[in-house]
């Protein structure tokens, strides 16, 4: 039901995603709509192709599509950063190196991803697939990533941090005038936060990849607050304004700073992330190795004991001596020498610690002799046991067992004792042993330090995994406690259905533990070595705040240089706009006291020979240069209408021709007086030849005799 759940909800993102896509492409006036239609467009694509990878026929096709999700995942976070600055208000950024340099790093990860196999550098193993009716589920727990894969997803989870970081500023900048929408912004952002950093940083590991399904969310709550709520756009035309160059000059510095932080950030996140990997790498190797260490030395001293046991039986079974000793005995009970010469050999085995008693019965189950010489009643099984074993002529090592329902509990070599010709069964030695001696403890006694690491010996009993062995944090367990083979969970479990190596798990306290196990040799037993992963990742801990801080305090003085880089770069551009400004100052003063100075009158003509007098006017004919200006023909006004055509005539050559032109004519004073003019003038060309105006000073000729 879950994978089916997870499946459905891709085909509604892509159709979702499409849908608002092309919404937003129909939207031109909403700031930010061309990027949003990328991004919309690129979550459209990545579900597209999420739903082809479960769909494939094969693994092998699954992973091509599986890995085409990473042009639109690395493609999408560009887009969203272009967003957040574009709605917020900030337009002034844009430019065509800087939007290029944004997609440095997604295009360096597509070519390390596809090419792989030739360096190692996107990921060290891929993800593993297994089918789950007519769907491929990606298992990402199996992929090793590379120092690319993780400079890969840092630079889009800082990208998101960034375009929310954005939109988090802009919600600030409003929240006076529409607090509810600022509002929106903000949950909006949080939600789009989130959902980038949770599949990043695995901070919730679950069996499927909900960056998909989650970004379409995003995305979706993104067009509420743009296109529904149109939570920034008034803000950006009333009160927030157009920036002046100067200032649109300052955020495009700000953002190529800021992307270059970006990147570097990524990179020592990245490095700081692999580092650590490798650390947690080479520490599970080692706390493996320990765990199988103080397994296979555990197993090894087990078998030997076994082993050893199993020698002292059969030292006494093939021992046609001591066969003929207790044929002796038997047949004379009263014998005290036979008897004596017969607890001699049971004493010898009894004094030796693994055994805690050793005794002898006929062939009918009688105990005709034991050391220590207690009176004990014979077990039932054992009555049982000896027509079997005397027939088999073998000797029997009876497991971890009770003779009684509440009794302690013992493990047993039935040895069958014959005579030396014609191996007549004479009757069965038992030699019993307490594990509370030896056994238990060999199992417990363990090399390391530890408060929560143990060894259980379990084996299979029917369609139970049974406990042999008393626990560190249970008591009476031993041939009590036991657990279905269904319950797969549990080591012992694994243990018991063959399973071998580390594996991880929980425990009979419902524990996460992680454990070795192996069967023992020879013997019905498994062995389990176990530690709680608590106490087996305490050190990692440790490790990662150091990590964290280490690398953290690294990104921290790249910031600051990179933001000092900048303000003193700012503060360079600010000091040559002010030099520059002092110059055009200067020159503006300068040519102020020139026009000032020149006996005469300087204007400008547009190519439509519309005439700005810039000064003189008034001493030359009595009109002011408003006066002129308002004029519907300018100059051409008081030119003496005897003289126009001529004037008309040069201005006719001077939009053909690029030189100066000297020009006598007679104007019309504001005093109706007629006055002698000498007109300087030259035209003004493009760099494409396009005549552009006329530059001219006109003087009273008689003052300029005067003068010369």
């Amino acid at each position: 039901m879950a994978v089916i759940l997870y499946f459905a909800s891709i085909p509604v993102t892509c159709a979702l995603c499409a849908f608002l896509a092309l919404y937003a492409w129909r939207q031109r006036g909403v700031p930010g709509v061309r990027a949003y239609a990328g991004l919309a467009f690129c979550e459209c694509l990545l579900a597209l192709v999420e739903i082809l990878a479960m769909l494939s026929p094969s693994p092998e096709q699954a992973l091509f599509w599986w890995k085409s999700r990473f042009l639109f995942s690395a493609v999408i976070p560009v887009f969203s950063l272009v967003f957040a600055f574009e709605f917020g208000g900030w337009r002034g950024w844009r430019s065509k190196r800087v939007l290029a340099g944004m997609f440095i790093i997604p295009l360096l990860t597509q070519v390390l991803l596809w090419s792989n196999n030739l360096h190692g550098l996107w990921v060290h193993q891929e993800v593993g697939w297994r089918q789950n009716g007519p769907f491929w589920i990606a298992e990402t727990s199996a992929r090793i990533p590379g120092l690319w894969f993780a400079v890969h997803s840092f630079y889009g989870s800082l990208l998101w941090i960034a375009g929310v970081g954005v939109l988090l500023v802009a919600a600030w900048r409003i929240r006076r005038l529409y607090l509810g929408k600022a509002l929106l912004v903000v949950g909006m952002a949080l939600v789009v936060l989130v959902n980038a950093l949770i599949p990043t940083f695995n901070l919730f590991p679950t069996e499927f990849n909900l960056f998909t399904p989650g970004a379409g969310v995003g995305i979706l709550l993104i067009g509420l607050v743009a296109f529904r709520f149109l939570a920034l756009k008034p803000a950006s035309a009333a009160e927030i304004g157009a920036a002046d160059q100067a200032q649109a000059e300052g955020v495009r510095s700000f953002v190529a700073f800021m992307l270059i932080f970006i990147v570097m950030a990524a990179g020592i996140l990245a490095g700081g992330y692999l580092s650590y990997q490798d650390y947690v790498r080479q520490f599970h190797v080692q706390v493996e190795s320990t765990l199988s260490s103080i397994a296979a030395l555990t197993v090894s001293e087990l078998q030997d004991w076994r082993q050893g046991r199993i020698a002292d039986g059969e030292i006494l079974n093939q021992n046609s001596a001591f066969g003929a000793l207790v044929q002796r005995y038997l047949e004379n009970p009263g014998d005290p020498q036979a008897q004596a010469e017969l607890l001699v050999w049971l004493d010898k085995y009894q004094v030796y610690r693994h055994y805690d008693r050793v005794f002898l019965l006929d062939t009918r189950g009688v105990a005709r002799i034991s050391s220590p010489a207690v009176p004990e009643p014979v077990a039932a099984h054992l009555t049982q046991e000896i027509a079997a074993v005397l027939s088999a002529g073998q000797m029997t090592f009876l497991d971890f067992h009770r003779d009684t329902t509440d009794g302690p509990i013992h493990l047993s070599l039935l040895v069958p004792i014959c005579t030396g010709q014609d191996k007549r069964p004479l009757g069965m030695l038992v030699l019993r042993i307490d594990p509370r001696v030896y056994l238990y403890p060999l199992i417990q006694q363990l090399p390391i330090s530890s408060a929560s690491a143990e060894t259980l010996l379990v084996r299979r009993e029917g369609t139970d995994a049974l406990f042999l062995n008393e626990l560190k944090f249970q008591s009476n367990t031993a041939l009590n406690l036991r657990f279905s083979l269904q319950n797969t969970q549990l080591p012992a479990v694994k243990a018991a259905l063959g399973q071998e190596g580390i594996v991880e798990g929980v425990d009979y306290r419902d524990v996460p533990v992680l454990a070795d196990v192996r069967a023992a040799p020879n013997s019905p037993w498994y062995l389990v070595t176990k530690m709680d992963t608590a106490e087996v990742y305490a050190p990692l801990q440790e490790r990662l705040w150091q990590t964290v801080g280490f690398f953290g305090a690294l990104i921290a003085t790249a910031g600051t240089a990179l933001g000092l880089i900048w303000r003193h770069q700012r503060a360079r551009y600010y000091r040559e706009l002010a030099v520059a400004e002092r110059a055009r100052r200067v020159s503006e003063r300068e040519y102020q006291v020139l026009v000032q100075n020149i006996p005469g009158m300087v204007y400008r003509a547009g190519s439509d020979w519309k005439t700005k007098i810039a000064s003189g006017a008034e001493s030359l004919c009595g009109y002011t240069g408003d006066e002129i200006n308002s004029m519907p023909r300018g100059w051409l006004n008081i030119i003496h209408p005897d003289d126009r055509d001529a004037v008309e005539r040069v201005s006719v050559l001077l939009t053909r021709e690029h030189r100066a032109f000297v020009q006598l004519y007679r104007i019309i004073a504001k005093n109706g007086q007629t006055q002698w003019i000498e007109d300087h003038k030259v035209a003004l060309f493009s760099e494409l030849g396009i005549f552009e105006g006329v530059d001219g000073i006109a003087m009273n000729i008689r003052h300029y005799r005067d003068l010369t």
